[in-house]
């Protein structure tokens, strides 16, 4: 699944700012590099927010999949 900057900010439960950073140092990698807007694939996001996270937040990633049906 596709996701927005937005989006992705409330799957990991950061900022839009903090996404962007991942995308600037390399952590995370939009599908086409150079397109505006930022669009991101949704196992990337949630690759990346798990290893920046404790696990606190790896629960909270799951319960998102769930809301969101990805499970």
């Amino acid at each position: 699944m596709i996701v927005t900057t937005e989006e992705a900010a409330e799957i990991a439960g950061v900022t839009a700012a903090t996404i962007r950073q991942w995308v600037v140092r390399g952590d995370l990698e939009p599908v086409r590099r150079g397109a505006k807007p930022l669009r991101f694939q949704y196992d990337d996001v949630a690759r990346v927010q798990a290893d920046k996270r404790p696990k606190a937040w790896r629960q909270r990633l799951a319960l998102a999949r769930l809301a969101m049906g990805a499970w």
